[in-house]
């Protein structure tokens, strides 16, 4: 039976619940009039009463009437709507109304819905049908199944996968809130788009089929803070938004057991389609392991850090995978920004591929340098002063073929240096667009050569330059050849935002032997080599000849020489050679750079020619020696 509704604003009792009704009809019920176990309204503040039970049980049901176990109105708040149980042996006709309604609520809110369940024998199978509306309740209202099915204890047929709720066809109207299996059967690989929002909560789990869809008309039509098993591609509709939560996991089985266990924060699927506009967020360490990754334009994958192994992704235009701003704030990371002196609340740039905007490059204290440019594994640092921006975080790709259209991956700087790009190609790099690790712009005093604006950071990139066959194999202890890189290529640019604050090549492993088959310096980024006792092969230099090169304590560098090679290099950047530092050229060196100063010793050099404009300085220490 309905439960009685709450009590008037002067005490007295609240309207009375709907009743039951049972119906047993051995042949045919024809129902054109009305079986009604509503529930009463309420007045003077109290809330309706809920609907009652009807239990119908037939072999034919036809008609054009009504049952109704609605909630009744409340003058506080509805009732909720009761149970509509239609159980039919043999044939359904009937195109009447089944109503199991929340009642409405003049100053309160709408009762939660009621179920209507329809029961039919088709071919000797057992069809069943749930009906539920929420009418739109603002919260929505979520509803309860508390008890299994009769027929799995009385008839002996279980619902399907040992489920204790099993349904043929869910028609979910008005913001309808609860979990199921979605259109389910082990064995079966179909598409589901069902018409619904679904929000699955920590450990909660679902079963979908092999291909899902989300297609609710929510902003957010699917939020995953749970166990998802059984899908395989999942797509997430145009202008919506996936929203994944710390829990969030998948699996597939196989006779009833994970095939691999689920790992919460990682998502093991075969396609992930974000179509255009379509929003995937996570709040910390976001990991795929995919066959494809699709994003469609205007896309975009967020979350504190990411970590994508795919066989192959596909980034159309403007789509973004982005970790910006998701690093270290408030002060903290490997190299955050100080307090300038004299400015209280004012601070300095974070570093990271270079010096921080603002940071003593004399007294090395804080915002300088650190991470690999080879493989950059570090996020951001945070900047100095009151209201420091955060540092950007970390993103891995591994992939066997990427195709990158017009589409962006990432890492903010926010008034820092410029971080980390490292892209190892395994075979084939046929990408034309823009690698961008420029150094943040500063305060009011952000000129060029002082420290307001900061330096840039490192790109890093690898190429088979010309195929396998021209590449050696590595040893390995494993079944899988691995190569060495056939090209690399080191590219700076800081669009001219600071021409004093150095650019960092540095690793983790603490080693400083460097060799790179281009470096390409443009826009007056300065670069050093961290370790005191660096040794850097340079096989060719390309750039703008306003870069420079500098050279420091016992450095030594060997400049495009190459056994057997050409003996001569024009190299279109300027040299910075500190005393006690060496480099090495061919026999022939053409200076083309627009501010050299060399104060070290040049070795292997017979002829010189300096190109016009290409100012240089030679002081009292610099050496030759061929």
């Amino acid at each position: 039976m309905g439960s009685q509704g709450g009590a008037t604003s002067s005490g007295a009792a609240g309207p009375r619940g709907g009743g039951v009704i049972r119906l047993k009809v051995g042949a045919v019920l024809q129902l054109d009039g009305t079986l009604d176990a509503t529930g009463l309204s309420g007045t003077s503040g109290a809330g309706g009463g809920s609907g009652g039970s009807i239990w119908v049980t037939t072999d034919h049901f036809r008609g054009h009437g009504v049952m109704s176990s609605s909630g009744g109105q409340g003058s506080g708040g509805g009732g909720a709507g009761g149970r509509i149980a239609v159980h039919i042996e043999d044939k359904d006709e009937f195109r009447g109304d089944l109503l199991a309604l929340g009642g409405s609520g003049t100053s309160g809110n709408y009762g939660g819905t009621g179920t209507v369940y329809v029961e039919e024998i088709k071919n000797g199978e057992t069809f069943t049908r749930l009906y539920l509306n929420n009418q739109y309740a603002d919260p929505p209202i979520p509803f309860i199944l508390n008890e299994r099915n009769p027929r799995i204890d009385v008839k002996s047929r279980p619902d399907h996968n040992q489920a204790d709720y099993a349904f043929e066809e869910v028609t979910l109207q008005g913001e309808a809130n609860q979990k199921f299996f979605i259109e389910y059967t082990v064995s079966e690989g179909r598409r589901s788009t069902p018409p619904v929002n679904f929000e699955l909560n920590i450990n909660g789990s679902v079963y979908l089929p092999a291909d899902f869809r989300t297609k609710g008309n929510r902003d957010e039509p699917f939020v995953w803070n749970g166990l998802v098993i059984g899908v395989f591609n999942f797509t997430v509709p145009e202008g919506k938004m996936l929203n994944l939560g710390e829990e969030c996991s998948n699996g597939q089985i196989n006779d009833g057991s994970f095939i691999s266990p689920p790992t919460k924060g990682t998502l093991q699927l075969d396609l992930l389609e974000l179509r255009a506009s379509s929003r995937l967020t996570y709040p910390t360490n976001l990991q795929f392991k995919l066959g494809e990754l699709l994003m469609r334009y205007a896309s975009v994958i967020e979350a504190e850090t990411v970590h994508v192994k795919s066989s192959f992704i596909f980034v159309e235009g403007d789509a973004v995978i982005d970790t910006s701003g998701r690093g270290p704030d408030s002060g903290s990371g490997d190299q955050p920004g100080g307090v300038i002196d004299g400015t209280p609340g004012t601070g300095t740039g974070a570093g990271h591929g270079g010096f921080g905007g603002g940071t003593d490059v004399l007294g090395f204290t804080t915002g300088t340098s650190y991470g690999s440019y080879v493989m950059p594994t570090h996020s951001g640092s945070s900047g100095g002063g009151d209201y420091s921006g955060a540092g950007g975080s970390t993103m891995r790709i591994e992939d066997m073929d990427i195709f990158l259209p017009m589409g962006r991956w990432i890492w903010s700087w926010l008034w820092g240096a410029g971080g980390r790009i490292a892209v190892h190609v395994g075979w084939r790099r046929e990408f034309s667009g823009i690698y961008e690790a420029f150094g943040g712009l500063g305060g009011p005093n952000n000129g060029e050569d002082n420290g307001g604006n900061a330096a840039g950071g490192t790109v890093y990139y690898t190429d088979t330059n010309q195929g396998l066959n021209h590449r050696k194999a590595l040893p390995s202890n494993t079944s899988e050849i691995s190569y060495e890189d056939g090209f690399t290529k080191l590219l700076l640019d800081n669009d001219n935002r600071n021409h004093a604050l150095p650019t960092v090549i540095e690793n983790d492993e603490g080693t400083a032997t460097y060799e790179i088959d281009e470096v390409e310096i443009n826009n007056h980024v300065v670069l050093w080599l961290h370790e005191k006792d660096a040794r850097l092969t340079v096989h060719k230099f390309i750039g703008d000849r306003t870069g420079l090169l500098h050279m420091r304590y016992t450095q030594v560098m060997y400049c495009e020489v190459v056994e057997s090679m050409s003996g001569i290099t024009v190299a279109p950047v300027s040299y910075k050679i500190d005393a006690g530092t060496e480099v090495v050229f061919p026999s022939t060196l053409f200076i083309l750079g627009t501010r050299s100063h060399i104060d070290g010793l040049i070795t292997g050099v017979m002829d010189v020619y300096f190109a016009e404009g290409a100012d240089t300085i030679f002081t009292s220490t610099s050496q030759t020696l061929w």
